[in-house]
């Protein structure tokens, strides 16, 4: 048996431990003094950790009274964690076992039984030994160890320190389980032979005290407390232990084989495994059983964030002289961004200081309990290979060995100066220490002590030998990063034969140290060390090869402003290469990428952090990562988003490491089927007479994506939304979207079979099909994909087969008999616009008849449920009877249009929204929801009786929603509305999502429906060159600090500013464009054609009107090049407060006066004669005024406005005379009226 191997740990006073909390933070961002103390800045306080501490390494927590007896414990191994959240259980009992199997023979140390009723569990830290009976030993042991102890002694009551201070004196080797209880009443039943005996230890005896102290607390029913009791538990590993861990369902139920039974989790035989060569865990996760249902909610964490490889890793490859800063990383409201999975690769780095966050984790319902607080850490790996590359010091030319030298000449006076300041310290300190301790006084006739003299205290101080040690301690480490491995004295290598080279430098620089002491002339000293440094032979390579990964350690931190609460944010630090000798040349460090071919190459400096090093081979490297075509553009696209978001430039080191180390996980890549291949009713031409010839060649690029994610941008008026549909209904007819969602990865080893459809259950299919350019033949099916060159499909009880598009390959998926009914059943919620109804009526038509279901907002259809009649829209009041009657037609034009779109506006008035199909489906089956039709019946008539029912027919409201939802698996939705069906719907999946409108809004919402449903296939669509995207965390940036009133919106970093569609098209990785124009109505095309997509949109048929063009002509006779008649006014005047938001009254007021003066000048026509389409022939004038920002400012305004009064058809030429816009500089409104207003100006 073993002797406990404990570490004495320092037991300073209250004020020393107060000190150290205080300084915790501040040693955090500082260099790392020790391996173990950035282990121990690893630990939680008084939370579930999650570190494996190693031999007397200890960790903090809070212990219970009785714990105090054990004295000193021991250093802990394992810890278990295990959770019970709050709910209802189909098991009655669990029961929690700590076995100990050793030589065939088990020991028990405890077994606790609690009842699963609303009960939480957590346990702790497990370690063994080989038997029981070394916990009689523990306090003897203990007890010896702090007598011995003389340099950190243990305070004599430890019953004064408070909690979280506690275990810094008292080793937390011990189990540590956590109770959770509420007032319903539990209880804790324990059983072990071993302790029902009369003769316990005192170990024992104190162990069972713990025990029966957590029980009482228990059985008083206190609520919502968490107690914790703590078992010791000696200090070395065994050779073989097993956590059981027991469910005891005495009921039938499907849950019984989960539930019952005993699991077991072996530990590593640590002692056996070659620390050098094994292999590091790719994953600090051990394994985990995970068992959820609507009602039900068991977990069990075996957790051991590194096992004792990784620790030996850890203890043995950190050095001190690495320094971590900061890194970051990438979007919100994400879960682990990779997965952690087998195949994951840590590495995060960032460039400067970081402006975003790393979404690790985000808790559920059940368990934000286990979440600790803010001092969580986290550590990360890069999976790289290093190596030196090489160091413009190996050539040893002339002036590198004179830099070398003239370095070294400068650190040896610098050390000799030291020397000498320690030195008279050292002098100082021994006449002190001679006073204080001589033992004999001479007194003078008075009876006082004579003073004594100073050359008496200093009579055994040898000043030389002080310099030389002084001396020595500085310029030995300097020396042997100079000392050559060929160039050791033969005296010391037959000394030594059998010392590493490491260690025969370390001699030699012993030997020479004093030599390098600048006692002679500076000339012949720095001769003598030039000389010395041209002979050194094979300098020493500053960084060995090694297989060990950078550590990028980091710390929890509060939650963001304008981010979901929700996750979990850590900020992690980056590390910066090992500290090169001063004088030297930083080499080349090779960064071998794991399974990959590529190398990135650094150089490493003292101050700055990695820095590419920019020549042929690596630009080209970086050049050829960044640039290549890879079919996955999500992660290209994530890569990007990363990079902007953390402030990284383009072609950064950390922007190469990010492309190969940061890849989405949530969409499996290997065996995905392509997206081209699962929609080829896509190639079909569209069943709209206008987009019968451009969709098709538009589709080609589709094929490039195997991601499950599909980008498509469409400019204005190319039907993005009608594109969506039209994929959503060919992939449903096609028959490749089965229940099972897509074949990924996790299914790689099913037998595909050659391709097999499900018949459309519609007979008019055959029908359309004949309407299609591509006219399908009969021919007789083929049974091998490989000999098919057509696709198959079966429409009825007739097989018909069609040419597939240019290009196209045939392709597999699941046999039929795998695919289950497809859904013939659509959720739509899309842009409230013409085209979002035409395609919802058309899937709502023959040939498709979908069922289809239009969603609004939550709060509107959960609302509308109640509601018999609807919200009337909000009309213009009708104008007095002696009102013009231009101004009562426009009142009666506006009135009419406002209604018209109020009947597709919301879900009252809509018969296929969510809550009208709900309500229908409520109204079948009244007994079951009686709730919601009593309620619906009266609100409007009896509010007392509306108050009283509303809170039950609310929550039987969201039920019926569900139900109705739940028989829907397409979702076409705006990413806002997705985010609220999910966080609603937590246990609704969809089988395909198509975001519509996907260009509005920031890159991480758009990202929400792959968070809520990863694997999920994703089609985005929108535009991003329309409008910026609604940032939610803008901030007012005041731009003139004697200004207050002028502001503007700038967001806090680039990444909420940008749309994800925004960075898929800078990227190049967009898979689908739409760029025919099939919407134009007036000259307003040609300004959207010519200003927001220059060169890339194309109007099919340009339509206009005579008014529009006579405007135009107008315009042009001022501005030539213009290309319609949109006017784009800016002025820069101040801002004022409006209700909510801002105006511009200078601006308005200009506007205005504008108008005035168009209506003078152009003669525009009467509105009568514009809703009744009659013809105007009225003359034109060509007077107008253009005002540009070069002569309008705060200086010119009196040269501006005698320009205007000596010529009334002045045009002051704008500088970029391409555009049609209309600009003014800041100008006082007494100024701009004097201009506006004046005879000749307006005449």
């Amino acid at each position: 048996m073993n002797d406990l191997d404990m570490t004495s740990r320092p037991s300073d006073p209250a004020n020393s431990v107060t000190n150290e909390v205080e300084d915790q933070h501040d040693q955090e961002s500082s260099h790392i003094s020790s391996p173990i103390d950035e282990l121990r800045r690893l630990c939680f306080h008084g939370q579930p950790e999650y570190v494996l501490l190693y031999e007397d390494h200890l960790l903090r927590h809070t212990p219970t009274d009785a714990i105090r007896q054990l004295g000193r414990g021991c250093a802990p191994g394992l810890r278990v964690q295990f959770q019970l959240a709050i709910g209802p259980y189909v098991a009655n009992q669990i029961t929690l076992a700590f076995v100990i199997r050793q030589d065939g023979q088990e020991f028990r140390l405890a077994t606790v039984g609690i009842p699963l009723s609303n009960a939480k569990l957590t346990s702790k830290l497990f370690d063994t030994r080989t038997t029981i009976d070394l916990l009689d030993n523990m306090l003897r042991n203990t007890s010896q160890e702090s007598n011995s102890s003389t340099e950190f002694p243990e305070s004599s009551n430890n019953s004064e320190l408070p909690d979280e201070h506690f275990l810094e004196h008292t080793s937390p080797g011990v189990v540590h389980l956590q109770l959770t209880t509420t007032q319903i009443g539990h209880a804790i039943r324990k059983s072990s032979d071993l302790w029902q005996s009369e003769c316990l230890s005192d170990t024992q005896n104190a162990i069972m005290q713990t025990i029966n102290d957590l029980i009482d607390r228990v059985e008083k029913k206190s609520s919502h407390v968490t107690w914790s009791f703590l078992l010791p538990a000696p200090s070395h590993w065994p050779d073989h232990w097993e956590f059981e861990f027991n469910m005891k369902d005495d009921s039938c139920n499907p849950f019984s084989v989960f539930l019952g039974g005993a699991q077991n989790i072996t530990q590593l035989d640590h002692t056996t495994v070659d620390v050098d060569s094994a292999d590091r865990p790719l994953k600090p996760v051990g394994p985990c059983f995970t068992f959820t249902d609507v009602h039900h909610y068991v977990t069990t964490h075996i957790v051991s964030l590194f096992d004792a490889i990784a620790m030996e890793n850890i203890l043995s490859r950190m050095r001190n002289d690495i320094t971590f800063h900061t890194c970051i990383i990438p979007f919100p409201n994400s879960l682990w961004s990779p997965a952690p999975d087998d195949f994951t690769r840590y590495g995060v780095t960032a460039d400067n200081e970081p402006i975003s966050f790393l979404v690790v984790h985000k808790p559920t319902k059940h368990s934000h309990l286990l979440m600790p607080n803010v001092d969580e850490r986290v550590t990360l790996y890069l999976d790289v290979r290093q190596d030196l590359h090489k160091s413009p010091d190996v050539d040893r030319t002339p002036a590198t060995i004179k830099r070398i030298a003239e370095f070294i000449y400068g650190q040896c006076c610098a050390f000799a100066r030291h020397s000498q300041v320690r030195v008279a310290q050292l002098r100082q300190e021994h006449m002190n220490s001679s006073a204080k301790h001589r033992s004999t006084n001479v007194y003078d006739d008075s009876g006082k002590a004579e003073p004594i003299a100073e050359e008496d205290l200093l009579e055994d101080f040898d000043e030389g030998e002080a310099l030389d040690l002084a001396f020595t301690q500085k310029v030995v480490p300097f020396l042997v990063d100079y000392i050559g491995c060929d160039s050791i004295p033969a005296n010391i290598l037959s000394r030594y034969p059998e010392a590493s080279n490491e260690e025969l430098r370390k001699y030699t620089a012993d030997v020479l140290a004093l030599d390098f002491y600048p006692r002679s002339d500076a000339p012949i000293f720095m001769e003598r060390i030039y000389q010395w440094v041209k002979n050194q032979r094979s300098p020493p390579n500053l960084v060995p090869k090694s297989d060990v990964g950078f550590p990028f350690h980091g710390r929890r931190i509060s939650q963001p402003f304008g981010v979901s609460t929700s996750a979990v944010f850590f900020k992690v630090d980056r590390p910066k290469q090992p500290k090169w000798p001063g004088s030297f040349e930083a080499p080349y460090i090779k960064i071998h990428l794991k399974d990959h071919p590529a190398v990135v190459s650094f150089k490493g400096n003292t101050d700055e952090t990695l820095a590419l090093t920019y020549n042929v081979e690596t630009e080209h490297l970086i050049r050829t990562i960044v640039q290549v075509a890879q079919r996955n553009t999500t992660e290209r696209v994530a890569i990007r988003a990363i990079s902007d978001c953390a402030g990284l430039a383009s072609k950064s080191p950390t922007y190469a490491l990010f492309q190969h180390f940061f890849a989405f996980q949530q969409f499996p890549r290997e065996h995905m089927r392509d997206l081209f291949e699962c929609f080829p009713g896509v190639a079909r031409t569209y069943e709209a007479r206008r987009f019968s010839q451009d969709l098709t060649p538009q589709l080609e690029n589709i094929r490039q994506s195997r991601a499950g994610v599909v980008f498509l941008i469409g400019y204005a008026g190319t039907g993005k939304t009608n594109a969506c549909c039209q994929i959503l209904v060919a992939a449903q007819d096609g028959g490749y979207i089965p229940d099972a969602g897509w074949h990924n990865e996790w299914n790689s080893d099913r037998t595909l079979s050659p391709i097999t459809m499900l018949p459309p259950l519609d007979p008019a299919v055959q029908h359309e099909l004949d309407q299609l350019d591509v006219v399908p033949t009969l021919r007789p099916r083929e049974t091998t994909a490989s000999k098919t060159s057509a696709c198959v499909k079966i429409s009825g009880n007739v097989a018909v087969a069609f040419d597939p598009p240019k290009g196209f390959r045939p392709y597999q998926v699941e046999d039929i008999s795998r695919q289950k009914e497809i859904s013939n059943a659509v959720l739509f919620i899309a842009a409230q616009n013409n085209q979002a109804d035409d395609a919802l009526a058309r899937l709502s038509a023959p040939p498709f008849s979908r069922d289809t279901l239009r969603a609004y907002s939550y709060s509107l259809e959960l609302d509308n449920i109640f509601r018999t009649e609807p919200v009337p829209p909000n009309c213009l009041p009708q104008p007095a009877s002696l009102s013009p009657s231009s101004l009562k037609l426009f009142s009666t034009s506006v009135n009419a249009k406002e209604n018209s779109r109020h009947q597709k506006r919301g879900p009252a008035t809509d018969p296929r929204s969510w809550s009208n199909l709900a309500v229908a489906f409520a109204q079948k089956d009244p007994e079951k929801w009686s709730a919601i039709l009593e309620a619906r019946a009266v609100r409007n008539e009896d509010v007392i009786a509306w108050q009283m029912k509303k809170t039950g027919a609310m929550a039987e409201a969201r039920k019926l929603l569900d139900v109705v939802l739940k028989r829907h698996q397409v979702i076409l939705v705006t990413a806002v509305v997705a985010a609220e069906i999910a966080n609603h719907h937590p246990t609704w999946s969809p089988i395909l999502v198509l975001v519509d409108e996907a260009g509005r809004i920031p890159e991480g919402l758009a990202l929400v429906p792959l968070t809520k449903w990863p694997g999920i296939p994703c089609i985005f669509s929108g535009d991003p060159h329309q409008f910026p995207p609604v940032d939610p965390t803008q901030h007012q940036d005041f731009a003139f600090e004697q200004d207050d009133d002028f502001f503007e919106f700038r967001p806090f970093f680039n990444q909420v500013g940008t749309s994800l569609l925004q960075r898929v098209d800078a990227m190049g990785s967009m898979d689908l464009l739409l760029y025919r124009n099939h919407h134009s109505e007036g000259t307003c095309i040609d300004f959207v054609a010519q200003r927001l997509f220059p060169g890339k949109m194309t109007v099919v048929k340009r339509s206009g009107s005579e008014q529009a063009d006579r405007a135009l002509q107008w315009w042009r006779q001022y501005l030539p090049n213009t290309t319609s008649t949109q006017i784009l006014i800016d002025l820069k005047s101040k801002e004022q407060m409006k209700g909510k938001s801002f105006v511009n009254p200078t601006e308005a007021e200009f506007a205005a006066h504008l108008a005035v003066y168009m209506i003078n000048s152009l003669k525009l026509p009467r509105y009568e004669d514009l809703v009744n389409n009659a013809s105007t022939n009225v003359p034109l004038s060509f007077e107008y005024l253009t005002l540009t920002r070069h002569v309008l400012n705060a200086s010119a305004s009196d040269m501006c406005l005698k320009i205007v009064l000596s010529n009334p058809s002045a045009i002051c030429a704008f500088k970029n005379a391409a555009t049609a816009t209309l600009a003014m500089a800041p100008m006082t409104a007494s100024t701009l009226r004097r201009i506006v207003t004046h005879p000749r100006a307006t005449s």
